[in-house]
C-alpha cells in the first residue's frame, strides 16, 4: 500500500532518532513532525533464502510470480500454487507439474529416513528422448487387472537401447564382480566374449547335496539350485514338489 499522506508544520526530514519515553515536557513543532514522520515510514524485515534482510516498508510490492493469491471472509490471505506458474529454487525451475534442473539431481534422506516416491506409474526417461513419457529407460507401472493391482517394471520398452541389464552381487564394485543376473540387450553382440553373454545369464544359488533347502511345500515346485559338491560341479536341480532332482537326468539328489 502507498505511505500515508502527512501534513507537518516545519519538517520534511525526522530529527528524532531515538526513544525519549516521557519526555516529560512539551513536544517542539519538530518532535511532532518526526514522530508523525517515523511512524510513517517504520517497515518490518523479511528475511530470504540467501540470508539477506530487506526491510518491508508501506510502499515496498511485494511479488509471488506464479502464485494464487485469495482472502477468505476474515480477511486472512492465502498464497498458494506457487509452483504452478514459473519458480526457481537455487538449480531447480518449476513450470506446471515439470521440476528441471540445470544439473543433475539428488534425492537423499537421513540414515534412519525412507525416501518414498509415491503416486501413479513411475517412468525414467533420457535427456531430449525420442519417447519422452514412454520410459525410454525404465517404466514402473501399476496395471490392475481383473480387480488386482499388477506391477509391471520394462526396461528399454522403445528398444532405442543396447548393452546390458545387470543385477550385482555384494561384491560389485570390484574387477572379479558376481552377476547373479544378467540380460544382454545387444542381440547382434551375442557370443563374442564375456561382457557380452548370449542372451541371459544367471547365477543359481548353490548347495551341497547333503544341505539342500528343506522344509519345502508342494507351493515350491520349480524351484532352481544348484549343487557345488556334483560331478561336473555345479549341476542344476529343482523341486518336484517332494524332491530335489537334477535337471540332467532327473534322479534325486
Amino acid at each position: 500500500m502507498p505511505k500515508a499522506k502527512l501534513v507537518t508544520r516545519s519538517a520534511s526530514t525526522t530529527s528524532v532518532t531515538a526513544d525519549s519515553i516521557p519526555k516529560g515536557s512539551g513536544l517542539t513543532n519538530a518532535e511532532l513532525d518526526s514522530n508523525f514522520l517515523n511512524l510513517r515510514d517504520q517497515g518490518w524485515r523479511l528475511r530470504a533464502d540467501d540470508s539477506t534482510q530487506h526491510t518491508i516498508t508501506a510502499d515496498t510490492q511485494i511479488n509471488f510470480d506464479g502464485a494464487t493469491i485469495t482472502t477468505d471472509s476474515n480477511g486472512d490471505i492465502t498464497v498458494s500454487n506457487l509452483a504452478g506458474g514459473n519458480a526457481n529454487t537455487g538449480n531447480f525451475t518449476f513450470s506446471g507439474s515439470t521440476m528441471s534442473t540445470s544439473g543433475g539431481i539428488t534425492i537423499r534422506s537421513g540414515s534412519s529416513n525412507t525416501t518414498t516416491i509415491q503416486g501413479g506409474d513411475f517412468q525414467i526417461d533420457t535427456n531430449g528422448s525420442t519417447n519422452y513419457g514412454q520410459g525410454e529407460l525404465a517404466r514402473f507401472i501399476d496395471a490392475p487387472v481383473g480387480g488386482f493391482n499388477n506391477m509391471e517394471i520394462d526396461f528399454n520398452h522403445n528398444g532405442n537401447y543396447g548393452g546390458h541389464f545387470t543385477v550385482y552381487g555384494s561384491n560389485g564394485q570390484t574387477s572379479n564382480a558376481v552377476i547373479p543376473f544378467q540380460v544382454n540387450l545387444s542381440p547382434s553382440g551375442m557370443g563374442t566374449g564375456s561382457e557380452n553373454p548370449e542372451g541371459v545369464i544367471m547365477q543359481l544359488q548353490g548347495y551341497t547335496d547333503t544341505a539342500v533347502p528343506s522344509g519345502l511345500t508342494s507351493d515350491h515346485k520349480g524351484m532352481l539350485i544348484c549343487i557345488r559338491n556334483s560331478s561336473p560341479a555345479g549341476q542344476p536341480a529343482y523341486y518336484d514338489g517332494s524332491d530335489w532332482r537334477y535337471v540332467h537326468d532327473n534322479s534325486t539328489v
